[in-house]
């Protein structure tokens, strides 16, 4: 079960490729009705879950302390720093 959820995490994403991300779409249906738990806490923890690394919880948390912070100095590159900008809804 592991490595079908790895899998269909991997391949589920919106940069995958449409065919592979259809396949892992049927394979989250059949899973939501054989597995109905499994499947809610696979989208709760894993498909609706962001990962962060350690330079971005330290932006985080500075920016949660008030402190403003650009992304030449964050130490996250580029992409990632769009990433935690999406993810938590930062302009």
């Amino acid at each position: 079960m592991h490595n079908l959820l790895h899998f269909v995490h991997l391949r589920a994403d919106s940069l995958a490729q449409y065919e592979i991300r259809v396949y892992a779409e049927t394979i989250l249906k059949i899973l939501k009705v054989w597995m109905p738990y499994t499947y809610e806490a696979f989208l709760e923890f894993r498909l609706g879950a962001f990962t962060l690394s350690r330079s971005a919880i330290v932006v985080i948390s500075k920016l949660l302390s008030g402190e403003r912070v650009t992304r030449e100095e964050s130490n996250l590159t580029a992409s990632e720093w769009r990433e935690v900008q999406n993810a938590f809804k930062i302009k």
